[in-house]
């Protein structure tokens, strides 16, 4: 199976070209993309959109760390 490659310019005017090899494209040759990437790291770029758990992931754990804070606290102070 040949996976497409994609060619794109980052902000800074940089081109990288990479195989996606995430998921299948129905795109015919020259046409458009919408490419997701790093800015720190352009060549790891996918044309997978990301979801809403790796989009969302570092607000999720400060969110859930913020909830059972209060609750560990209490059950430290109970045993110690």
């Amino acid at each position: 199976m040949s996976h497409a490659t994609l060619e794109f310019r980052t902000k800074a005017g940089r081109t990288v070209a990479f195989e996606e090899r995430r998921r299948r494209l129905d795109v015919a040759e020259g046409g458009l993309v919408t490419v997701c990437y790093a800015e720190n790291a352009p060549e790891d770029a996918t044309a997978q959109a990301p979801t809403f758990g790796t989009r969302r992931a570092r607000e999720l754990v400060a969110g859930l760390g913020c909830a059972f804070a209060p609750a560990t606290a209490a059950v430290l102070a109970g045993v110690l």
